[in-house]
């Protein structure tokens, strides 16, 4: 998975199985409608090329930056950060990790990820010098300052988050209990949204929850990100009516939306015996503009091609 098209600051969306998860994306459809139960959680994508080298990762994985309940525990995924230690906050792991993880437990749960519209960071593009330097300048003072931080647990400040009526509560509540300083995960991605110049400067953090990141927000936060592209498991049937999905290597099942007057979906599924070979398998007949999405070994990417940038053959091994 470390060669999915991600670059430093792009989205990772995750929803999971814990309590919290499911309380996150209840609340979240309560306000915002069904789409906004999709995903619970958000972190951000980091490569080594953004990070001192003193933090020691690998060139050629993909990270997420996170404040998240990992490690051990009920409420925890058992994924551990790059140290190999189980905490509760902000914390750096590596993805391949996670999905790994995921994958295996046999649950219901999605990762996925979003690429930024206009990535600020990247290091082989052309005028990037004075650029890169100063993202990368940013971002280390921004993980010094808050990697470590503990994740936020206050259910008020989840609340304000979600409910405007609420806000007034979350001084006192926060003081109260000594929260102030605690984040929660998309108040982390936010926090590093508006330090890098993709947000606002107003943008008021602590207002913000992961559904913003890829519904419309009720604050009015700019959407900078593109469509989901999952990792593990399946877009919604709301987001993407047509899903082309290799389901195993010797099989291509291709489920099209019939725009006959019927409504009816039609399906067709080509099978090949021969094995350990490449196969092609043609499509036929596809409508234009229907968002296609192809799997191959649980990743999924999508598109939205004209009738005449559809390939002539899908070939896989």
């Amino acid at each position: 998975m470390d060669n999915l098209p991600i670059r430093s600051f792009d989205l990772i969306l995750v929803h999971g199985d814990a309590y919290v998860s499911h309380f996150i994306s209840f609340m979240q459809a309560r306000q915002l409608g069904e789409k906004a139960a999709e995903f619970s959680h958000v972190g951000i994508a980091i490569r080594r090329d953004i990070l001192d080298d003193n933090v020691g990762l690998d060139p050629h994985k993909i990270y997420i930056w996170e404040s998240v309940l990992g490690g051990n525990g009920i409420l925890s995924d058992e994924v551990l950060d790059v140290k190999g230690e189980a905490f509760y906050g902000v914390q750096l792991r590596p993805l391949d990790k996670l999905i790994e993880t995921y994958r295996n437990s046999g649950k219901k749960q999605t990762i996925a990820y979003c690429r930024l519209n206009h990535n600020l960071f990247n290091p082989d593009g052309p005028d990037q010098g004075y650029r890169y330097y100063r993202l990368k300048t940013r971002f280390n003072q921004l993980y010094k300052q808050y990697n470590g931080t503990r994740y936020d647990f206050n259910p008020v400040s989840h609340c304000t988050a979600l409910f405007k009526c609420c806000r007034p509560l979350r001084d006192p509540i926060e003081r109260l209990f000594r929260t102030k300083d605690w984040l929660f995960c998309a108040e982390l991605v936010a926090l590093v949204y508006r330090a890098i110049g993709l947000f606002p400067l107003g943008t008021v953090v602590k207002n913000v929850i992961p559904a913003d990141f890829y519904v419309k927000d009720a604050d009015g936060l700019p959407h900078i990100v593109g469509d989901p592209v999952y990792i593990i498991g399946t877009p919604p049937s709301w987001q993407h009516p047509g899903v082309i999905t290799i389901i195993k290597e010797s099989t291509l099942t291709i489920d099209l939306p019939d725009t006959s007057s019927n409504g009816e979906s039609s399906t067709t599924t080509d099978d090949s015996n021969e094995e350990n070979s490449t196969e092609s398998k043609k499509m036929e007949e596809l409508s234009p503009e229907i968002p296609i999405s192809i799997e191959l070994d649980g990743h999924i990417e999508m598109y939205q091609p004209s009738i005449e940038q559809l390939p002539n053959t899908i070939e896989f091994q």
